[in-house]
């Protein structure tokens, strides 16, 4: 039940970042808005939804998992009822941005429930299994919106969620445990002391860079090839949500990959076997003539190496912080969508003109997660060595 739940509510804030993709050129002529202006309005899903972790993490270990996931859901609910009634900019802006302060309660208790839940090797299997579901919604969610879009409407989207998110509500309401307590007390001041004693650690930081480094560029690649390979290819909606399944089925195959190779090495040596595809994802598109194929090579290549990457940096951030599972899992959250989502706008509208600059993105990138997983090496080897010195000390 516990994989179950997880897998159902990741699903929400899956399905509300990606369905709405292939039908971005249509909602900017609904809004009559601008492709940059649409880009931006996307984006305040992701910070909202930064912001939020930050209280909806805390939150969790004091109060439990019910009473906040109803309480987010409904915002949820709520949010995406508004985006899809919008008839200008603003409304549509305020939808999202509900959208996202609501979608940080089954995000994040997605993750909560497995580490609070499962031990050893039942919790590296579930945490795999977790990823690999995340990974075939973000296959399908592209293609069902290409789908809608193109045969119905983009309303629609929104309604058909606005169902799915109504039953999740009901589902969490019957199966989350009703007389679950928090662990530690909510007090605003050891919350942001909590916070700040996670940043200043090295451990923290390099692992996770594990995710917000891929979730940059994954970011980066969706704000702009939507309208790029639609325009320059004359894709249609369906069309370009097809396309859009074969980078996607690469997360797929990444935590695949991750699940059958955890029994065999370490969750850090994984990370590292995988760099080098985030590497040749940039040099493919930088080499290679741009067409439609070397897009979706490149972009594929990055989305392996984003979906090994998924459940190894989730793994290393709940077992290395279990007391405060809750706190560390939403702030890896809000500064991979607050920091790394700002960052991802700044690039595309300052720095990208073409898809060379995306390339070059990729490259540089790329180096950065190498010196990451050198640092991470460092601490965690120090960590071992600590822990080795104390069980003598007590002999």
């Amino acid at each position: 039940m516990p994989l179950f739940l997880a897998i159902l509510f990741l699903s929400c804030s899956q399905f509300a970042s990606q369905i709405f993709l292939p039908a971005m050129p249509d909602i900017a002529i609904a809004l009559d808005i601008s492709k940059s202006q649409l880009q931006q309005v996307m984006m305040y899903y992701f910070i909202s939804l930064g912001f939020s972790q930050l209280i909806v993490g805390p939150l969790c270990d004091s109060f439990g998992n019910r009473k906040v996931f109803l309480v987010g859901q409904i915002s949820f609910i709520l949010g995406t009822c508004i985006a899809g009634l919008a008839i200008n900019e603003n409304i549509f802006a305020l939808g999202r941005v509900l959208q996202g302060f609501g979608a940080a309660a089954p995000l994040l208790i997605s993750r909560i429930l497995l580490g609070s839940e499962l031990e050893g090797s039942a919790l590296k299997s579930a945490t795999a299994s977790l990823s690999i579901a995340a990974s075939l919604v973000a296959v399908v969610a592209p293609w069902f919106g290409g789908l809608i879009t193109t045969h119905y409407d983009w309303q629609i989207l929104f309604f058909v969620l606005t169902v799915y998110f109504i039953t999740t509500w009901f589902i969490g309401y019957v199966f989350l445990a009703k007389h679950e307590t928090g662990v530690v007390e909510f007090k605003l001041k050891n919350t942001l002391r909590n916070y700040m004693q996670l940043l200043i650690q090295q451990k923290f930081i390099s692992i996770a860079m594990f995710k917000w480094i891929p979730t940059f560029l994954y970011l980066t690649s969706q704000i702009y090839f939507p309208f790029e390979l639609q325009e320059k290819f004359n894709l249609s909606a369906a069309e370009y949500g097809k396309a859009m399944m074969i980078p996607t089925a690469g997360l797929v195959l990444g935590t695949l990959l991750a699940k059958i190779l955890q029994k065999y090495i370490s969750y850090n040596k994984i990370l590292l076997v995988f760099w080098p595809l985030i590497l040749a994802s940039g040099i493919v598109l930088y080499a290679m003539p741009f067409s439609l194929f070397s897009a979706l090579l490149s972009y594929s290549l990055l989305m392996v190496a984003f979906g090994t990457y998924y459940p190894c940096c989730i793994h290393l951030i709940v077992t290395s912080f279990k007391k405060y599972a809750g706190a560390a899992s939403a702030l890896v959250g809000a500064v991979e969508l607050l920091c790394f989502s700002i960052l991802a706008i700044f690039i595309n509208k300052f720095f990208i003109t073409s898809y060379l600059s995306l390339a070059l993105i990729y490259i540089a990138f790329s180096f950065v997660l190498l010196l990451c997983w050198l640092l991470m090496k460092f601490s965690l080897k120090k960590t071992n060595n600590n822990k080795v010195k104390y069980v003598y000390r007590n002999t």
